[in-house]
């Protein structure tokens, strides 16, 4: 991930809002939040869990389906401050393991969503 997370925060975002003002960095945040996230970080997780579990695509649309709003409002209360501040203030080279930092947090919020959603899905019938 980290590989993936250089060249889209440090390169790509830069490239598109090179400057560090308020605007640029909040376009960045918005870039990161409303279009990475949702379009490619979320499918990719869902789709990781689906290849662990032994499904197919469908599972991955019913999940994104059925939990990506719940997980994506409590992805925001964490990521949407959190990386407004990677882009405003903290320097490009520090930038990854900050958001390594934070994602410690963001996954264990992640992991504890997906127990409820797993204990709130009824018992399969054998």
């Amino acid at each position: 991930m980290g590989a993936g997370q250089y060249v889209l925060y440090c390169r790509v975002f830069e490239a598109l809002l090179p400057a560090r003002t308020v605007l640029h960095s909040a376009g960045k945040m918005a870039l990161d939040q409303f279009c990475h996230v949702p379009l490619l970080f979320l499918p990719v997780f869902y789709s990781v869990d689906a290849w662990v579990r032994g499904e197919g695509p469908a599972y991955v649309r019913r999940k994104y389906e059925r939990e990506a709003l719940t997980t994506l409002k409590a992805n925001w209360v964490i990521w949407v401050p959190a990386s407004f501040v990677s882009f405003a203030l903290v320097p490009t080279h520090w930038r990854i393991p900050y958001v390594s930092a934070v994602s410690f947090v963001s996954t264990s919020v992640f992991s504890v969503l997906q127990g409820r959603f797993l204990a709130a899905q009824p018992e399969p019938e054998c």
